[in-house]
């Protein structure tokens, strides 16, 4: 019988519906002849995760489940996911995104193959770059590093994790993207292929809410990001890091005008405004946008004004509704 030679990590916490979702749909992959492995790593969930995974553990053989004692964090759960994995390669799937059949079956192709060292999965729609091999660090970040901030994105060895020296990108929010990088300006020479084919998307389950970092944005990509990247080896060239630093925002539009404001409209609006202010003086090195906008917005505006047009915008949106019936 043909060994897996990848393990798929499901990282999780209290998304007990979304992992039972993955693991129908890659059991269906499983029946159709595709060999891999899944592991799920739960940050201590209240909800009935436990549960799903005994439920699929009768019908998948190669599926592994661990889990803290108390919930640690993001970068904590990734970190046990790596070091549990058995197989010679490993994707940090997390628990709400999916390829499809063909896409799946083409990166285990790849992966069996062994004529790369890593391979880079499409993950954002804006990215129109085609198939191609990197063998420059520098070149790789400053054409796809966006879409690597997506942990998704990165088919590795586990050698990887094993051989790098990763403490100091945890608590970052970016301890995969740390890993990889990391590993790659170690190596004399590589080749990372980056498969634009496979398109790694979220699952959208109606009824369920989002699963990301909405709500401090300014921390995740304004403190940590710029720490983040500021801390990768030497062989990253100070001009790559300051480009990359600003590309994501510029390609992603996260702190475009039209978010600030749909954000300030919003009730957590104070969450949002903390965030800034412990970002502001790195804002500079991550947003081309002049920050006096940004100043104004969130910090000089009254949170009444806010509320006020919140308010009003809800009341004509509710009677235009009203006439749209």
């Amino acid at each position: 019988m043909e060994q897996p030679s990848l393990t798929i990590l499901i990282t999780t916490y209290n998304h007990a519906i979304f992992v039972d979702n993955i693991l129908q749909t890659f059991f269906g992959y499983l029946k159709r002849g595709l060999v891999f492995s899944i592991l799920i790593s739960d940050d201590h969930s209240s909800d009935n995760t436990y549960e799903i995974y005994q439920k699929w553990a009768k019908q998948i053989k190669n599926l592994e489940y661990y889990s803290h004692d108390q919930n640690l964090g993001m970068d904590e759960n990734f970190k046990t996911a790596y070091s549990h994995c058995k197989t010679k390669f490993c994707w940090l799937l997390g628990d709400h995104r999916m390829i499809s059949f063909e896409e799946m079956k083409e990166l285990l192709d790849e992966v069996n193959q062994e004529k790369y060292d890593a391979w880079i999965l499409k993950t954002r729609s804006e990215n129109h770059f085609p198939t191609k091999v990197y063998a420059d660090v520098n070149v790789l970040l400053r054409e796809i590093g966006y879409n690597i901030t997506n942990n998704a994105s990165c088919v590795i060895p586990t050698s990887f994790f094993q051989e790098c020296c990763y403490k100091r990108y945890m608590g970052t929010t970016f301890l995969h993207m740390g890993i990889f990088i990391d590993n790659l300006c170690l190596k004399n020479d590589f080749k990372v292929k980056y498969l634009c084919d496979i398109f790694v998307q979220n699952i959208d389950i109606p009824g369920e809410g989002g699963t990301g970092w909405s709500a401090h944005p300014f921390l995740n990509f304004g403190v940590w990001w710029y720490q983040f990247i500021m801390s990768l080896p030497s062989q990253v060239t100070l001009e790559t890091k300051e480009f990359v630093l600003k590309e994501h925002n510029k390609i992603t539009n996260l702190f475009s005008y039209e978010n600030v404001l749909r954000h300030m409209l919003l009730p957590n609006r104070h969450v949002y405004k903390s965030s800034y202010l412990k970002c502001r003086k790195y804002f500079k090195f991550v947003e081309y946008r002049p920050i006096f906008f940004y100043d104004v917005t969130i910090c000089c505006v009254p949170e009444f004004v806010y509320s006020i047009l919140n308010n009003v915008i809800r009341k004509l949106t509710g009677k235009f509704r009203v006439l749209m019936i």
